[in-house]
């Protein structure tokens, strides 16, 4: 008898930072610290607990 293997897999987009302004970018910045100017970590993180309940 053949096995099968079936795949669920589940993509969560990173959610943009609604309160980014150009502004952020005037003074010299870590390419680490875009990440975090660019996106909104702590909607993404409640999103996600939310779903994966």
């Amino acid at each position: 008898m053949t096995d099968i293997c079936l795949i669920f897999e589940v993509h969560q987009p990173f959610r943009l930072n609604r309160k980014f302004s150009g502004e952020l970018l005037s003074s010299p910045r870590r390419s680490e610290d875009l990440f975090e100017l660019y996106f909104d970590l702590d909607l993404n993180r409640r999103i996600f607990d939310r779903i994966s309940r």
